[in-house]
């Protein structure tokens, strides 16, 4: 079973895509198998010379309205970004996840013998309702198996339903 996030859930995907009977199940929240597009790089490299790594992270993680409403959470988060993580680390996170591949999933077809890449073990992808990417986490749903595959929106929770935000 394979619990992850947005950011490291694709290198898992990869694994169970590749390797279908090492993995049992996958919990996914926020994932985006898609890779980054033209204008997605063109965003990242005037952000990247416009904004702090800090508030690349803040605004990857959390839509407008949690940064304009939370602010209690969002400076917690600055504060931990600032304080425990290595800048120059986190920009070559960063780097990687805008340079991942795209996933390339296909829903397969009932009762054809064609083969589509698509996670073959039970998958629940979990998304919270202010998650500036939800439609993504939609459209990765309608990629997979629908037997194999629950898609839950979490309403009230933002942009990351594994964190327990103060209202």
């Amino acid at each position: 079973m394979v619990l992850d996030d947005n950011d490291s859930s694709v290198f898992e995907n990869q694994i169970t895509l590749n390797y279908p009977d090492l993995v049992e199940g996958l919990v996914l929240i926020n994932i985006n198998p898609n890779a980054e597009g033209i204008v997605d790089s063109i965003t990242s490299k005037l952000t990247g010379w416009t904004q702090t790594v800090t508030e690349t992270v803040i605004a990857h993680l959390f839509g407008k309205k949690e940064i304009e409403n939370n602010h209690d959470v969002i400076a917690t988060f600055r504060h931990d970004i600032m304080t425990y993580m290595n800048e120059s680390n986190v920009a070559q996170f960063l780097h990687s996840y805008n340079s991942r591949p795209a996933l390339e999933l296909k829903r397969p077809i009932p009762g054809a013998n064609v083969t589509s890449r698509t996670l073959k073990c039970s998958s629940l992808l979990i998304a919270g309702d202010d998650f500036p990417s939800l439609e993504v986490v939609v459209d990765c749903n309608s990629k997979l198996d629908p037997t194999r595959t629950t898609l839950l929106k979490m309403a009230d929770c933002g942009s990351l339903p594994q964190v327990d935000q103060v209202s």
